[in-house]
């Protein structure tokens, strides 16, 4: 399990952090919105299930225009 925690929202991109299923820090990551194009504090590029997950959610958060300041999930 993931959940993401909003950073920063801007018109040109959104940042959240994200937490393990304890509420363990894993990291941080910035999508641009107009090419969903990511950055990950510290990494260039996914090395975990963890940051692919926040990926798929803050993405999808910004597919659906709505930005919420916690959301979590699964893997399911």
């Amino acid at each position: 399990m993931v959940t993401i925690i909003l950073v920063s929202n801007s018109n040109k991109e959104v940042i959240y952090k994200f937490l393990d299923g304890n509420n363990n820090y894993k990291g941080q990551i910035t999508v641009n919105k107009a090419d969903l194009s990511y950055k990950l504090k510290n990494k260039e590029k996914f090395t975990n299930s963890y940051e692919t997950q926040a990926y798929r959610l803050v993405k999808q958060c910004i597919q659906l225009n709505k930005y919420s300041p916690i959301a979590s999930k699964g893997w399911s």
